[in-house]
């Protein structure tokens, strides 16, 4: 087995992304990625690598007084000359009462009843370690309330969906000091808007303001995704795509795909949604067409059915944030799956996949705009040969 770590190295892995993007760096830091170049992400907690990152195409809603920097309402001073998490070029204090739209980033276009938007925001919290966050029709109503940093959840008995919508859910990450809190709002109007942050109510309070992101999304896709790089303008993120290309008639090095095993190591979003296709296996027939996604309960399954089946096939459940090992095994007696080295589907009936010719697809469907696996890809791993249960269940132990 040949082991690369460049997906620029592997012959016949094309990667692509028509845009700039943001990752994580092992430092804890975000940092921007040019076009057409991988996200090797990390986790901003403990900088351990997470892999290759995949994400839809995503546009960036929110129209920013400066680089990242929503408008202060408010006498602000700075909080600190140098760049917040490697992207934010500063952070600023605002104090005042009773106030969430001290610091507030309208939402170019305005909003629409019904439509849901993943909301992002970040900051610091000052002397009482409370902010209120939300978003408002321009001061009133107010979808929000306030958010305490020691029980990482809105406080006080205010309710999340009061004023302008539905406000959920709150799913909160740490780094270092610095909060991005995130939600998805459903407001109950049509009509201008924005987002708002600052002091969480008693006078004398303070909040440290960071940035913020606003994402347009539908109803397979609600969650806030990674920040989409750019200045005061909205900007947009391309979709990344994974190829698996033939080069001189040969797939992966492989001749022939009556015997052949296939692992993928990947790791599941932290929140699960509608369908998330993992990877696409076609060469232009849709008998030999294989999908393989992961549902918003977590389960992991086959979106086409076996043969002679009207049933999607479940290969078993994956857990937000869970890395696991899914192998495909096709020989001359049919398909075989395992999952974390376990088999658990065998499909007699099932054909092996001719020689390829066209690309198999990792990460996204082909012909699809929104059944995106968002996750990591962590390695992949091809064998000319049917693994017999125990290979798989050792190598995908290693893998």
């Amino acid at each position: 087995m040949t082991t690369y770590t460049s997906l620029n190295d592997v012959p016949g892995f094309s990667f692509g992304r028509a845009s700039q993007a943001a990752r994580w760096t092992s430092d804890s830091l975000l940092e921007v990625v040019a076009q057409n170049l991988p996200r090797l992400d990390h986790d901003p907690a403990t900088g351990d690598p997470l892999g290759l990152l995949m994400e839809p195409a995503r546009q960036r809603l929110c129209s920013l007084s400066g680089p990242y920097q929503m408008e202060s309402s408010a006498s602000a001073t700075d909080y600190t000359p140098v760049p917040v998490l490697g992207l934010f070029p500063t952070a600023y204090r605002i104090a005042g009462a009773n106030a969430a739209s001290r610091a507030r980033a309208t939402i170019q276009g305005g909003v629409v009843q019904g439509q849901q938007y993943a909301v992002t925001w970040v900051f610091m919290f000052g002397t009482s370690g409370r902010a209120r966050i939300g978003c408002d029709q321009f001061s009133s109503p107010f979808a929000g309330s306030i958010f305490s940093g020691t029980q990482a959840e809105f406080v006080d008995g205010a309710d999340p969906g009061d004023g302008a919508g539905n406000l959920s859910p709150l799913r909160v990450r740490v780094v270092g000091d610095v909060y991005i809190v995130t939600s998805v709002w459903t407001p109950n109007f049509t009509g201008g808007a924005r987002v708002s942050l600052g002091p969480s109510g008693a006078a004398g309070e303070d909040v440290i303001v960071i940035s913020t992101q606003v994402e347009l999304v539908d109803v397979d896709n609600p969650y806030a995704t990674s920040f989409v790089p750019g200045a005061s303008s909205t900007g947009d993120r391309a979709a990344e795509t994974l190829v698996v290309s033939p080069v001189g008639g040969r797939l992966l090095g492989v001749d022939d795909w009556s015997a052949v095993s296939l692992l993928v190591r990947a790791r599941a979003p932290e929140d699960a949604s509608a369908e998330r296709v993992l990877f696409e296996v076609d060469d232009g027939t849709e008998d030999n067409r294989i999908r393989v996604a992961r549902g918003e309960d977590g389960a992991l399954f086959l979106s086409d059915a076996v043969a002679g089946s009207t049933t999607p096939v479940v290969l078993g459940t994956v857990d937000d944030g869970e890395e696991f090992t899914l192998g495909v095994v096709w020989s001359p007696e049919g398909r075989r799956w395992s999952l974390n080295g376990a088999a658990v589907v065998a499909e007699a009936a099932v054909a092996p996949p001719s020689t390829p010719a066209e690309a198999r697809l990792l990460g996204t469907r082909m012909g699809a705009a929104h059944s995106w696996y968002r996750g990591h890809v962590r390695r992949v791993a091809v064998f000319p040969r049917a693994l017999n249960d125990a290979e798989l269940a050792s190598l995908q132990s290693q893998l």
